[in-house]
């Protein structure tokens, strides 16, 4: 059983570096040379990135391949959340706010392997590729920025989605509009303060309304 796991998880390895590699390089058709831009407009952003350029579909269904290949495991547990798991993980939490951190600590663990291997491969080969420690930076803050925006949203569509199809449709428009979020976040963190804002203002009603019923 052990065997097989790793056999598989280095399989998935495999294929998300090659398919990685393949955008850095082979679709690489405008030859991009800043390294942030090119992590950007192969690895991220679907989008055409100048008014001459056309969408391409295999670009799109590549970076959507490669998000989905290097974090299965991930949005394999996303989906079991959404349906199974809830339950179980409320019946195990005192409150609210524990039940946020679990379903929270149960992504951020899986994700944070899965991105870590990627982000090393990027790293490495853009640094061995370009021998560029200086710009390599710039793409090391890209990735932090990439890691936060796709932690908000992952626990956002977990914590609120009900129904495992949704889910991974919810995670695909993720992926194609990522580069949206990547420029907007500091919006996607005031809606990620607003929304625990509002769940601390609807416990305390809560603890309130139980108060005066029990008076």
């Amino acid at each position: 059983m052990k065997l097989s796991k790793i056999l598989y998880n280095i399989s998935k390895l495999i294929l998300s570096w090659t398919i990685c590699f393949i955008l850095l390089t082979y679709y690489n058709e405008f030859n991009i040379l800043d390294l942030k831009e090119l992590v950007t407009n192969q690895l991220i952003s679907p989008f055409p990135s100048e008014n001459e350029q056309q969408l391409s579909f295999i670009k799109l269904i590549m970076i959507l391949g490669f998000s989905f290949v290097s974090f299965l495991s991930t949005y394999k547990m996303m989906a079991e959340i959404s349906v199974d798991m809830k339950m179980m993980i409320k019946s195990h939490c005192k409150n609210e706010r524990c039940y946020q951190i679990s379903i929270m600590k149960i992504i951020i663990n899986i994700f944070v392997k899965e991105f870590l291997w990627q982000a090393l491969f990027i790293l490495y080969f853009l640094s061995i590729k370009y021998q560029s420690i200086v710009v390599v930076v710039d793409v090391l803050c890209l990735l932090f920025v990439w890691f936060l925006v796709d932690s908000i949203t992952y626990f956002l569509i977990t914590y609120f989605c009900s129904d495992s199809v949704l889910t991974i449709v919810l995670i695909s428009i993720e992926i194609i509009f990522r580069i949206f979020f990547i420029n907007h976040i500091t919006y996607l963190l005031m809606i990620f303060c607003l929304f625990y804002c509002f769940v601390a203002i609807r416990r305390l009603k809560c603890v309130r309304n139980k108060k005066w019923i029990h008076n």
